[in-house]
């Protein structure tokens, strides 16, 4: 990321966040160095608002619903037991 260049603190706090990327720490560190570099940069504040409204945007067309036995979701319906063979579009 470009806005990290010269920043040592910043390039190496990135690039520990990208060998774990599941530790809540290292994320907890990054956002930290973002929130700082957002408050002095408006323009790059814009730009991370921009990426994650289309994150969300993305996240809200890709929405799975999981339903339970006798339970409606949206417009699906769960019917309970079947018995016998049941075929799932064509053969």
């Amino acid at each position: 990321m470009d806005k990290f260049k010269g920043d040592s603190y910043a390039e190496q706090t990135l690039a520990r966040v990208k060998e774990m990327p599941e530790s809540e720490d290292r994320q907890s560190a990054l956002k930290g160095i973002l929130t700082e570099k957002m408050k002095t940069d408006s323009g790059f504040a814009e730009d991370i608002k921009k990426l994650l409204d289309g994150m969300q945007k993305d996240a809200a067309s890709t929405y799975i619903a999981f339903d339970q036995r006798e339970q409606t979701v949206g417009t699906q319906t769960n019917i309970g037991n079947v018995q016998g063979t049941v075929n799932i579009g064509t053969k």
